[in-house]
């Protein structure tokens, strides 16, 4: 309902994307493991990442599990941002703040493409099933709905969209801000 609400809601996006099951670490592990051809050795001691490195992942491994749902809570919580933004009389600062969730979604979006999705081929599979791309805030967990699986080719252009927008949208300088 106020500017200082939102701007809470954005800080605790970036908590989201800097923890371990995103952006703080099973990201990165997960696709380095994924695209592991044989150059890489590992010897670490949990299932979850040795499954991406033997390319047999099973449907409880928790890695994946927590990788879809950070990238969803940060999805969520960049909607109910955008949902809001009419709550701004200052025009620069909601830009930064639609500027900051929009990157922050399709850099989520971005990573759960690639990682949920077939390897795109320009020209050749965009129509395959990606992930789904929720633009709408769930502000109530009884009105979740189970949304389809777009196609590769929506999943990208929404990332394109979500960081072109932001490109026009921040200012030079953010300090450690997108």
């Amino acid at each position: 309902s106020t500017p200082a609400n939102i701007q809470t809601i954005l800080v605790g996006m970036y908590a989201e994307a800097r923890d371990n099951d995103s952006y703080g670490g099973h990201i990165a592990l997960a696709s380095e493991l994924i695209a592991n051809d044989g150059h890489l050795s590992w010897n670490g001691t949990y299932v979850q990442p040795a499954e991406f490195d033997e390319k047999a992942i099973l449907a409880d491994n928790s890695y994946v599990r927590d990788i879809w749902m950070n990238g969803y809570q940060i999805i969520n919580q960049a909607n109910i941002v955008l949902a809001n933004l009419d709550v701004f009389e200052d025009e620069d600062e909601r830009a930064q703040v639609e500027g900051e969730a929009k990157f922050l979604r399709g850099l989520a979006y971005f990573d759960l493409v690639r990682l949920f999705s077939m390897p795109y081929e320009m020209g050749a599979n965009g129509g395959e099933l990606g992930v789904p791309v929720v633009l709408e805030p769930v502000l109530d967990a009884s009105s979740i709905d189970y949304p389809a699986r777009n196609t590769i080719e929506e999943g990208y252009s929404q990332v394109l969209n979500d960081l072109t927008d932001a490109y026009s949208l921040l200012p030079e300088d953010n300090g450690f801000y997108a």
